[in-house]
């Protein structure tokens, strides 16, 4: 089952959208181009429902370790449920905001289930637990805009800033 939120729906029900702190963003996502090999950071946001993550973006920098955790607006968010026009639409607003050419989004463009030697429907809760792997995710890649990023390592948001990176909240 999939739902839009109105573009007046912000409007009408401030406490609804957006929430007013960003969910936690304690861990950085290093993504790695699959089409030019370079790594890009991103926020990877957390929380107990995905109501409280719904709307919030992570925009990273394309020249340098730089992030930048903001809110979609009601009719962005409308579009992205769509197609990525809700995501073109923020890092257009952003940038103009910060005075800015650089700062990309990236959200999940896909999920690759990973493939298994044995019906796993057959095994027992404990006997998956044991052979279970993690679903490869595929995220937009903000060099090469239509190929992906996957995973390579995460990282803490302290150990991302001592490393040098920024993150801030706009």
């Amino acid at each position: 089952m999939s739902f839009c939120i109105r573009p007046d729906a912000y409007n009408a029900h401030p406490s609804f959208y957006p929430t007013r702190m960003p969910p936690n963003h304690q861990t950085i996502l290093w993504l790695t181009s699959e089409q030019t090999g370079k790594t890009f950071p991103v926020a990877q946001f957390s929380a107990d429902t995905d109501l409280v993550t719904m709307g919030w973006v992570s925009l990273t920098s394309v020249e340098r370790p730089d992030i930048v955790v903001t809110a979609m607006t009601a009719s962005e968010l409308a579009n992205a449920m769509t197609d990525t026009a809700g995501y073109l639409q923020l890092e257009a607003r952003i940038n103009k905001l910060l005075h800015r050419t650089d700062l990309v989004s990236c959200w999940l463009v896909a999920v690759e289930e990973p493939v298994y030697d044995v019906d796993i429907a057959t095994l027992s809760f404990q006997q998956f637990r044991k052979i279970e792997k993690a679903p490869r995710l595929m995220y937009r890649d903000i060099y090469s805009p239509h190929t992906c990023a996957t995973v390579s390592r995460q990282v803490s948001r302290r150990q991302f800033e001592r490393q040098g990176g920024t993150i801030r909240v706009v």
